[in-house]
C-alpha cells in the first residue's frame, strides 16, 4: 500500500488501486499490458518487409543502408524497425545500427 488510508497524501494512489490499477516496474510490464489489451501483437508472424530487414540485419547494419537496399524512405524503415524492436525481432545499437535477434 502506498500510504495509510487516513493520510490525505495517499488518497490519489489508494483510489487508483481500488479501481484496479496495477504496478509497473519495467517497460516489459507496459508491453504485457498492451498485449493483453490487444494494442500490439507479439506473434511471430513476419511480413515480407520484416523478413527482408532481418535477412540483411544478420550483422550490424546502418538504417540508411537498409533504406537503400530496400529502396524505401528512411522514415518508413525507422517506423518498421521501431515496431520490430518492441516485438523483440531486432536490436538497436549506437549510431543507428541494428541487428536481428
Amino acid at each position: 500500500v502506498p500510504g495509510p488510508i487516513t493520510d490525505a497524501r495517499s488518497i490519489g494512489t489508494n483510489k487508483l488501486i481500488s479501481r484496479g490499477a496495477g504496478i509497473c516496474n519495467s517497460a516489459l510490464d507496459i508491453l504485457k499490458h498492451c498485449v493483453e489489451d490487444s494494442y500490439i501483437s507479439l506473434t511471430p508472424t513476419l511480413t515480407s518487409e520484416e523478413k527482408e530487414i532481418l535477412l540483411h540485419a544478420q550483422e550490424p547494419i546502418h538504417i540508411d543502408t537498409l533504406a537503400r537496399i530496400l529502396k524505401k524512405p528512411g522514415n518508413e524503415i525507422s517506423a518498421r524497425i521501431c515496431r520490430m524492436e518492441f516485438e523483440g525481432k531486432i536490436q538497436a545499437y549506437p549510431g543507428d545500427f541494428y541487428i536481428a535477434n
